[in-house]
């Protein structure tokens, strides 16, 4: 269960070890393919690099912060990272020969030995200029060239130089305390070294620095010296810096005397200090803690430390290093190499509640990089929790307490959020819809308050902290709520459809009015555009637009219930309807104006209709589905109306009508349904912005699909790059297809752009009778470094065809060829929690040298996994997910790093455990080892393995995803190892719990309900269990098995229940409907079976399935909740296609709180669903099998690789195009 990946940063790619010399990448042309294989490839890493910006902890146990003082949540994992584990290799072959330790020859032997070589000639004929690289060529220009002389012809008199004074020092640093520094800086008056190279320049460096540092001087110019050390310079000491007054310039000054330099880098300084309470249940024993900038003596610190508060000195103790591994993730920037910078303690005793003390450390703390102590002092102060208490109540902003407000209540500390209860608060009088959610040491309460009413909140006295402590009585505040502006509120946006029950009555909302005035305005569907173009005027506040229609005049209506609440006042539409139909327009006058004394009027487009219209289209037809709205039944023989364009027709026994797009484009429209004196249209778009139209006809072209590589990718200047590359046609229309392209014109023209913009290369290539072509061209050694590119281009006759120039990219840079080669090696699993996994990196020359001293930095990552035991067909493990739905994407939540250095042999290793996890589930590891040599080429080499919950894995099989209410569900339960070999005598706890909709104050969230239990014990053969589908809505199947070791393994399933519970609404929003296939894949010849699941019944539907385009649609009704759609497959529908349904019925009515109102009419609902159907591709894929006769090749050994290529039933194919890239 272990992957291997190689990879290196700056050389070439291509390159590998002699024993991994070939890498063959096949490329063959295909008759019939599916649309989606051509295209232009590209590189892709062959591993995902980790998120850099989690990888900053570099401790040995690194877990996020747990639970703090704030009562933050533990991370679900916990991984421990340790360099140095046991070190992993490959055992050596039985016959291989006892290394024997060499001894070092003595100089005898030694000159004995020499005295046997030929001495070597020198051919002077063969000595050869250094390598340097030509030029880069300079990018196209479009300006003329003007040759101007450089330097310029002018005579300027050249400063004498200045020799009078002596040599001198004029600048040495760092200079007194410094906190940080790794270089040494001084700089003469005079040049002290000629230009010349580095390596000759600093070999006689009189320069003394006492005490030593390991580093190199370098010059920086011929007058500035410069020490640069290999770490930075040690703290808490003093430094000093001589410079002999015998070293003497170019110019032949030197110094009058010695000239010294005293510095001194900064003794033990504080720099983090505080208290942690929370991370332990002795909350009145806090972990005080202290960090220096550096390493320090922490013996015997005990006696420089005082902690003092409440009159006494209270005594301490040193946090063991048990203690330190159980509370270090929860200190900030806490490194596990830096532990030595880090003072913990705690008291002995417990400390007062609600008081503060101080701790004091004295001066004289030593430090471990040098002599000088601490010189000052330091102290920092805490207090510790006061008792629970309510600090303060607000209400609104800048209490301005509105009945829109939330009601705040601080308290002293954080709260215990998981016993917390919503009926530990009460108001008085009560408040609908009230909703109580703590967030840390804060209540927040909203609901309905009304306006100019007191109020009287309590606090029950069983409210408490985290620190398990509860009020001492309850508390009790009252708070009034002010009277709110004025408003008024329209439901719906631009255009509502009204309820065909609500009779003829239209619902507003108002706050603090007595009487809502109002204007109805009779119109059609001509006057839409009309309209639209007066809302935009009014929205621009301009007051001499004149709104369509027919005014029925200013109305009045009074506001009837309590003050100071949002209250609803129906208004009747009947005057401005015609035998109960109609369109209108209702301007509703708010009570407030603008800056500029400008009405505020509130606008709605209603329509009172029983006319349902569902609308789709495509390049060249539109679908119109047009169904009552009060049951979902269609509309047989409505006429529809494409307006403006004025196509026209009408609906069929289904309720359904095809018409084409205008060719020609017109402004935004609508269409227009008639059923009698019923009228109803819906818009192309509701907004009042939309102008130009999208219902038209659009051209469908041909298009060239290409496929280009290069044989490497990545060049130097000057080397050949070779090329490979297909065409095919793809043909346009839900029946298009790949097909071969015509070769009329069987030449491919190429051009070859570099970074700059140079011209590179062009020509022509010829195409094959598979539509493929090659072609090769050599770079210039002068080329620019970068991303260059090649443009492909065919031309064909016809003006029908596009996509007929395509562009591939590769790669220009100058690059090392790699030194040494990097592997690695993990030992055999399976791997199980808090077991550690030794992963050991391996860097060697290929010269047969180990690599030592190499640095090596390692990242670590854990992410989510899902693992099928083999041999457990049609069983489910972990948490299932539907096939048909879009699956979860992996969770990655711990990311660490460590840095190490290979070993004499090359080698470095990790220990890596999965110590904790709150997630039942397989865990990926993956650890990736970059390794650096000193000319700084990376090689990475990557592992990862699968760390499993449990030795034991429960799987669970149930045939029915839908089951009928009432009836009895299945499942089938088995018990396997990680190697698919089943287990018996393992407990198995299944239980089926049925989801709700719960209501949560003012939300709505999913809790669990009843629950059914079964335990079976597991055996061979497999077990079962049955529950049965009380209610309606979903059941969730948890089944849960525990191995000898007491670690856990769960899996998971879902049974949809027709019927059930939904959230009620007081709009009428579109219900999700789920298509569930039969299979993953379905063959040309089979009929597909989706199972539609609808959350209401009885209705209609609508299928279609759209393949670019809509190809099909199957009218069909529901009496049940679900229903079984067949769909034939056939090639036309390669290699997939999209089925969408449409469904139009009734419900029944529910209330705010979740109950059924039996004696109130059925509302209309609808809703849509869609899925993506696979058709196997496999008819059209071939099987390629590429061996070489040797595996291993010497520099320059040659071989020969066997290709064979067959079909999907396995007969060999004759004259396939095969391409082999080496």
């Amino acid at each position: 269960m272990a992957i291997n990946k190689t990879r290196t940063r700056d050389a070439s790619p291509q390159v590998k070890p002699i024993q991994n010399l070939w890498c063959l990448g096949l490329c063959l042309t295909v008759l019939a393919v599916s649309p989606g294989v051509f295209g232009t490839p590209y590189d892709e890493p062959e591993g995902k690099r980790f998120n850099r910006r989690g990888t900053t902890t570099t401790s040995s146990k690194l877990t996020k912060r747990q639970k703090s003082q704030h009562g933050r949540k533990a991370q679900a994992l916990t991984v421990e990272l340790s360099l140095g584990g046991k070190r992993i290799d490959k055992p050596a072959p039985e016959n291989t020969a006892r290394i024997t330790i060499p001894k070092p020859l003595s100089p005898q032997q030694y000159e004995k030995l020499l005295k046997r070589v030929d001495r070597l000639e020198i051919d002077p004929n063969r000595a050869k200029p250094f390598a340097i690289r030509p030029s880069s060529a300079p990018p196209p220009t479009s300006g003329r060239e003007q040759d101007t002389p450089f330097p310029a012809d002018i005579q300027e008199r050249r400063p004498s130089k200045d020799a009078s004074g002596p040599l001198s020092i004029i600048r040495m640093s760092p200079s007194g305390d410094v906190a940080h520094s790794d270089t040494i800086s001084i700089t003469f008056s005079e040049p002290m070294t000629a230009l010349t190279s580095q390596a000759q320049a600093v070999e006689t460096i009189p320069v003394k620095i006492k005490p030593e540092v390991e580093g190199q001087w370098r010059w920086l110019g011929t007058r500035t010296l410069i020490f640069e050390t290999d770490k930075r310079l040690p703290k808490a000491t003093q430094f000093s810096v001589t410079v002999p007054k015998t070293w003497s310039s170019i110019s032949g000054q030197s110094l009058p005397d010695d000239q010294r330099l005293t510095f001194t880098t900064n003794a033990p300084k504080v720099v983090q200090s505080g208290a942690l309470f929370g991370v332990s249940k002795e909350h009145l024993k806090p972990w005080l803690y202290v960090k220096f900038d550096q390493n320090v003596v922490t013996e015997g610190v005990a006696k420089h430390v005082q902690l003092m508060g409440d009159g006494n000195t209270k005594k301490i103790k040193r946090a063991t290093a048990a203690e330190v591994k159980t509370i270090k993730t929860s200190l900030r920037g806490f490194k596990e190499a830096e532990i030595n910078r880090w003072i913990i303690f705690k008291p002995l005793s417990e400390l007062k509640p609600d008081t503060a003390y101080a701790v004091s450390l004295q001066a004289g703390i030593h430090s471990l990089e040098g002599p000088r102590p601490s010189n000052r002092s330091y102290d920092f102060r805490f207090r510790t929790y006061p008792p629970l208490k309510v600090l303060s109540v607000r209400c609104g902003y800048r209490n301005t307490c509105l009945s829109s407000s939330s009601v705040v209540v601080e308290l002293s500390n954080p709260i215990e959020s998981d016993g917390f209860k919503s009926d530990q608060i009460s108001i008085r009088p009560r408040v609908e819809g009230l909703d109580v959610y703590v967030r840390d040491d804060r209540l927040v309460l909203s609901g309905s308050f009304q306006s100019g009413k007191n109020y009287r909140l309590t606090v029950a006295k069983s409210v408490k902290d985290i620190y398990s402590q509860r009020l001492k009585k309850p508390f009790t505040h009252r708070f009034k709520v002010s009277a709110a502006k004025p408003r008024v509120q329209l439901p719906g946006r631009s255009m509502v459809v009204l309820d065909p029950m609500a009779k003829g009555l239209f619902s507003i909302f108002s706050l603090n009015l007595e009487t809502i005035e109002y204007e109805l305005f009779k119109v059609g569907p001509d006057d839409w555009t009309a309209y639209k173009a007066y809302m935009k005027t009014n929205r621009r506040r301009r007051t001499n637009a004149q709104m369509p229609g027919t005014s029925l005049g200013t109305m009045y209506a009074p506001v009837r219930g309590p003050v100071g609440v949002l209250r609803e006042t129906s208004i009747a539409l009947k005057p401005a309807l015609d035998d109960g139909y109609g369109q209108l327009v209702l301007r509703v006058r708010h009570p407030q104006r603008d800056h500029r004394n400008r009405p505020l009027d509130e606008y709605r487009w209603i329509q009172v209709t029983n006319i349902g219209i569902d609308v789709a289209y495509d390049h060249e037809q539109v679908m119109v589905w047009t169904n009552r709205l009060n049951d979902g039944r269609p509309h047989q023989n409505a006429e529809v109306n494409v307006r403006p364009a004025g196509q026209t027709g009408r609906s069929d026994v289904n309720g359904l009508v095809f018409l084409s797009l205008p060719e020609h484009r017109m402004q935004s429209g609508f269409i227009q349904v008639k059923v009698g004196k019923d009228i109803a249209f819906i818009p192309e778009s509701p907004s009042y912005w939309h102008k130009q139209s999208s219902w038209i006809k659009r051209p469908q072209y041909s298009s060239y699909r290409w496929h280009h590589l290069t044989d490497r990718h990545l060049y130097r200047p000057g080397e050949v790059v070779k090329t490979k590359g297909w065409i095919r046609l793809q043909k346009p229309g839900p029946k298009g297809d790949i097909e071969m392209p015509s070769m009329d014109e069987n030449t491919i023209e190429y051009r070859v752009v570099g970074p700059r913009g140079n011209a590179l290369g062009k020509g022509q290539a010829t195409l094959n009778q598979w539509g493929g072509f090659q072609f090769e061209f050599k770079l210039s050694k002068a080329a620019n470094l970068g991303l260059a590119r090649i443009h492909l281009e065919r031309q064909s006759p016809s003006s029908q065809i596009k996509n007929k120039v395509h562009t591939t990219s590769f790669q220009i840079e100058e690059f090392r060829r790699p030194e040494y080669d990097v592997s690695s090696d993990i030992p055999t699993g399976p791997f199980y929690l808090n077991d550690p996994v030794d992963m050991t990196a391996k860097a060697k020359y290929f010269a047969g040298g180990a690599l030592s001293g190499a640095a090596v930095n390692w990242r670590v990552s854990a992410c989510t996994a899902a693992y099928r035991p083999p041999n457990t067909t049609g069983f489910s493990f972990g948490r299932w997910n539907p096939w048909w739905k879009r699956n979860q994407t992996q969770r990655c939540p711990w990311h660490g790093q460590q840095n190490g250095q290979t070993d004499s042999m090359g080698f470095n290793t990790i220990s890596v455990k999965l110590a904790s996890s709150k997630i039942p589930q397989p865990i990926t590891m993956t650890a990736e080892a970059t390794i650096v040599d000193i000319n700084r080429q990376a090689w990475t080499t990557e592992r990862s393995w699968v760390v499993h919950p449990s030795a034991h894995y429960v799987g669970i099989k149930n045939d029915r995803t839908v089951a009928a209410l009432g009836s009895e569900v299945p499942i089938e339960l088995i018990v396997t190892d990680v190697d698919g070999q089943r287990v018996d005598g393992r407990p198995i706890t299944a239980r089926a719990t049925h989801i709700k909709w719960a209501r949560d104050g003012q939300r709505w969230v999913q809790k669990d309900g009843s629950i059914q239990n079964c335990t079976v014990i597991s055996q061979l053969k497999t077990q079962r269990c049955t529950f049965k589908a009380k209610e309606g809505g979903r059941y969730r199947i948890d089944a849960t098995t525990v191995d000898t070791m007491g670690r856990r393994n769960i899996s998971t399933r879902y049974v949809w229940v027709p019927g059930g519970q939904q959230i009620p609404q007081r709009t009428l929003n579109k219900d999700a409907v789920t298509l569930i296939p039969s299979k993953q894949t379905y063959q040309p010849g089979e009929a597909a079976t989706i199972m539609v699941v609808s959350p209401f019944w009885p209705a209609d539907g609508v299928a279609t399935y759209r393949r670019k385009g809509l190809m099909k649609s199957i009218h069909f009704r529901m009496d049940s909740s679900n229903h079984s759609l067949k769909i034939p497959i056939d090639t036309a529908l390669f290699p997939d296609f999209t089925l969408h349904v449409h469904l139009a019925g009734q419900v029944e009515r529910w209330d705010r709180s979740g109950s059924k109102k039996s004696r109130v009419a059925t509302r209309p609902a609808y809703g849509s669903g869609q899925i993506k159907i696979n058709v196997d591709t496999r008819s059209r894929t071939l099987k390629v099998v590429a061996e070489p006769e040797s595996r291993a090749l010497p520099p320059g050994g040659r071989t020969r690789v066997m290709v064979s290529v067959k079909d999907h039933d396995g007969r060999p194919v004759a004259g396939p195009e095969v391409a082999i890239l080496v």
